[in-house]
């Protein structure tokens, strides 16, 4: 958040805090409070809203996403300028994805056995579970 934001929402915490202070001191007068007591529960409701607001302000800091950088500089980035300055043009090919590359699974490879074979292995495990109990 930036600073115009933080000021803002501190001038409507605080504008929240003396509405709130305002509505206990009609509702003091209302009730016929002294006046002693009608201050000291307008001047503690300010405070404890005022605390709670900046409380609230100060963790949507901690929670919230910083600003969007315009643009991060990558590994590749650094290089492909290091070997621009050398010269050397740096070309990109498209990627196939048909072509084999090293530690890919081989998906042939991982066919699923028949439903026999499956329905026998849970049975199987369903009777160790039942033998452990």
């Amino acid at each position: 958040m930036n600073l115009e934001d933080r000021r803002r929402l501190e001038r409507w915490a605080l504008y929240l805090s003396l509405s709130l202070a305002g509505i206990s001191v009609l509702f003091s007068v209302f009730y016929q409070s002294q006046m002693f007591y009608t201050a000291f529960k307008a001047v503690l409701t300010f405070l404890i809203m005022f605390a709670v607001c900046r409380i609230v302000i100060a963790i949507w800091d901690k929670v919230s996403p910083g600003p969007e950088p315009e643009k991060i500089k990558t590994t590749m980035d650094v290089l492909e300028k290091d070997l621009a300055d050398q010269g050397i043009k740096v070309t990109y090919r498209p990627l196939d994805l048909n072509e084999r590359r090293p530690g890919q699974l081989n998906m042939d490879a991982l066919a699923m056995p028949d439903l026999d074979k499956q329905v026998n292995a849970v049975r199987t495990m369903m009777n160790e579970d039942e033998a452990k109990e």
